[in-house]
């Protein structure tokens, strides 16, 4: 009769189809995701000026650090396109994160009717009417 494959090989054969059935399940699991994804609003931010005045509440857990991190994070994106645009820093030289922080945190105490809006452009703003780099630049409400 016809010669059959080992048990082992014939199990090894059974797993690798499963294991194929497996990465393709896990592959369709994040086309799927990416599709939900890319189906979001265009104008959807990465936080809201009130979820950044929560996570800016935290004086010093995990939420405080990603305060912090997010303030500087845009300060440095603010100084790259104000240098660009306008060939000087919106911010001096001479600024610690910690002012940073101190000057996004008091914009956001005191203007909490804009806390709805995008958390970037209130930082943007914050930064501008803290440091007067430009009379009258606002960004735009998010």
């Amino acid at each position: 009769g016809a010669l059959r494959k080992p048990v082992a090989a014939r199990t090894m054969a059974l797993m690798g189809h499963s294991i194929r059935a497996k990465n393709m399940r896990n592959l369709m699991a994040v086309l799927m995701l990416a599709a939900g994804l890319t189906a979001m609003p265009a104008h959807a931010s990465f936080l809201t000026g009130n979820e950044l005045a929560e996570y800016c509440s935290d004086d010093k857990g995990f939420f405080s650090g990603v305060c912090y991190g997010y303030i500087t994070g845009v300060a440095d994106r603010l100084d790259q396109n104000h240098h660009g645009d306008y060939g000087k820093d919106c911010t001096p030289d001479s600024v610690t994160n910690g002012q940073l922080v101190k000057v996004a945190k008091a914009y956001l105490d005191d203007n909490p009717t804009q806390l709805h809006r995008s958390a970037h452009y209130l930082i943007y703003n914050a930064l501008i009417e803290g440091f007067g780099c430009n009379d009258g630049l606002s960004y735009p409400n998010g």
